[in-house]
């Protein structure tokens, strides 16, 4: 796997041992479950982010992290529910958005409920990246 995986490897150990002494620290939480996404570890991954929503449930971000990591292991249906508990967080996180159209439209077949989410995604801020992620993936379904 090369050097990135070995400096991945001690991170993560260095991560674990600065946990032990500090079980409650989002952010180590958060580095940790960010590693394992990089890693593709999604079991991981989501088992990470789901400690760091505990700590700081007001966090969008966290969730889309979570329906993400969850999406990719094959469990589409749980990352959703995780996606939407970030949107009743924020309705106004634009990521968010673009995620549930994703997973909508990638895990689940549902082109519909994707291009709303992706609509509404472009509508909180057409000229984003985000925003403009959304347009794309909006031209790609209209193929269909």
């Amino acid at each position: 796997m090369g050097q990135g995986f070995n400096n991945r490897s001690t991170l993560i150990s260095d991560l674990k041992a600065r946990l032990k002494a500090n079980p409650d620290d989002a952010d180590i939480l958060l580095r940790l479950a960010d590693t394992y996404f990089d890693l593709k570890q999604f079991d991981e991954a989501a088992s990470y982010y789901v400690k760091v929503s505990e700590l700081k449930p007001e966090n969008a971000d966290i969730y889309n992290d979570i329906g993400l990591s969850l999406h990719y292991k094959g469990n589409s249906p749980e990352g959703l529910r995780y996606i939407n508990k970030g949107i009743q967080k924020n309705p106004y996180h634009q990521r968010i958005w673009l995620t549930k159209g994703f997973i909508l439209a990638y895990g689940m077949g549902d082109l519909e409920g994707a291009r709303q989410a992706w609509e509404k995604t472009r509508a909180l801020n057409p000229d984003s990246r985000v925003g403009k992620a959304a347009s794309d993936y909006l031209a790609q379904i209209a193929k269909k």
